[in-house]
């Protein structure tokens, strides 16, 4: 794992089906896979984790990985 520090994602990270990946805190979608067709940036994970431990609610995560996928 890149941040070893923040074992907590792994906690509110879960992998639904091939193809799908969601993230939620607290019951709230904060980021799906299938809305964006791309992964979302890692240290935007981790802010919000932790803001939400720090008393914040939880917010949408708004960046995401470079597609490097092109259709032709």
């Amino acid at each position: 794992m890149a941040f070893p520090e923040y074992n907590e994602v792994i906690d509110v990270v879960k992998e639904v089906t091939a193809g799908s990946f969601e993230i939620k805190i607290n019951d709230e979608l904060i980021y799906s896979k299938s809305q964006t067709m791309a992964f979302p940036e890692y240290n935007e994970v981790i802010d919000v984790v932790k803001e939400v431990t720090a008393g914040q609610p939880p917010r949408k995560i708004t960046k995401q990985q470079p597609i490097d996928c092109i259709i032709m």
